[in-house]
């Protein structure tokens, strides 16, 4: 049983103030299709953050100073916000080499960072180095906050997908159950959060192997997420075909069979008609009409999936053979 995600459909990661990030950095980059006033040339938001981080590394001289990780993690979060984890994993890197030089460093803000650097590992499938910080991020929200916070709650997420990630779905149950439960109680949470962590949970008892346990957390995720329209369509795809395996695990094709048929037309929705993540969601409805005994329509999601994959690949391609075996 493979759940793996795709990127483009659900980041591995929601980041903090990702709302404020991305607003901001749109914001900035309409300014820089304008040009700039005095020159009209285009001015990048990255370059402009990374100008300012090397100003307060050199007006302190490269000492540690909560000015220059302010500027670091200002630049990790955009970086990170844009999608670029690979570039945004040392920036936070260097905040945190910073903060731990601090004796008096603001133990939120040093939560902050480890969250961004594992969420960072996570994403390009380093869940074993993910975890220690990731752990270390939600301990020092445990110690520096009282009561419910979002940002905790953001932590025990980004801890349940490295754990998972990494093989260890039963050890991000809790964590994953723990996110979910804040995010409940709290008076206005962010909202993508709030569908995404109760898929997680569904996700990781499923991996756990309790298919049963599963189900109603992920039917609570698919309604949450349907309650936004198509604001979040990949994100449900993704969670539709979650609560489809499961119920394929117990035998309930039956039941399976209209969740896929909505997975594929939210991932179309999400990703247009010629994707490969398109391609699989057809793949997957094939075997599940194939076990209900609907022959025919299995044979028509079949070409349907190498119709997609030969339009990708133009011409023969792995991906093919594996659906004409399928076929």
């Amino acid at each position: 049983m493979s759940l793996s995600r795709p990127f483009a459909i659900m980041p591995l990661s929601i980041h903090h103030g990702e709302g404020h990030v991305r607003i901001r950095t749109v914001l900035l980059l309409a300014l820089a299709f304008l040009g700039s006033p005095a020159t009209g040339e285009p001015e990048d938001p990255l370059l402009e953050l990374e100008k300012k981080a090397q100003e307060a590394n050199a007006r302190h001289a490269g000492e540690p100073h909560v000015e220059i990780a302010t500027r670091l993690l200002e630049l990790a979060k955009a970086r990170h916000g844009s999608g670029d984890a690979a570039r945004a994993g040392p920036v936070y890197a260097k905040a945190l080499a910073m903060l731990d030089r601090l004796p008096d460093a603001d133990p939120v803000t040093k939560a902050v960072v480890l969250d961004g650097l594992g969420a960072c590992l996570n994403e390009l499938n380093r869940p074993q180095e993910a975890v220690p910080h990731l752990r270390r991020s939600v301990a020092l929200f445990r110690k520096a906050i009282e009561g419910d916070d979002e940002r905790l709650a953001l932590a025990l997420y980004h801890l349940a997908k490295a754990e998972q990630r990494g093989g260890r779905a039963d050890l991000a149950v809790a964590p994953a159950r723990e996110a979910v439960e804040i995010l409940k109680r709290l008076p206005a949470p962010d909202p993508r959060l709030s569908c995404c962590a109760p898929h997680v949970l569904g996700e990781c008892i499923l991996l756990a192997g309790n298919a049963e346990a599963a189900i109603p957390v992920l039917e609570e995720a698919v309604a949450a997420f349907r309650r936004h329209g198509d604001r979040y369509a990949g994100d449900l795809s993704w969670a539709l075909t979650t609560l489809a395996t499961a119920l394929e695990e117990l035998g309930r094709a039956e039941e399976a069979l209209p969740r896929h048929r909505a997975a594929l037309d939210a991932r179309v929705k999400a990703l247009g008609p010629d994707d490969v993540w398109v391609a699989r969601a057809h793949v997957r409805l094939a075997a599940c009409l194939g076990a209900t005994g609907r022959a025919e329509e299995a044979l028509g999601s079949c070409d349907a999936a190498m119709a997609v994959y030969r339009r990708i690949f133009r011409g023969d391609n792995p991906h093919v053979a594996i659906v004409l075996n399928l076929r």
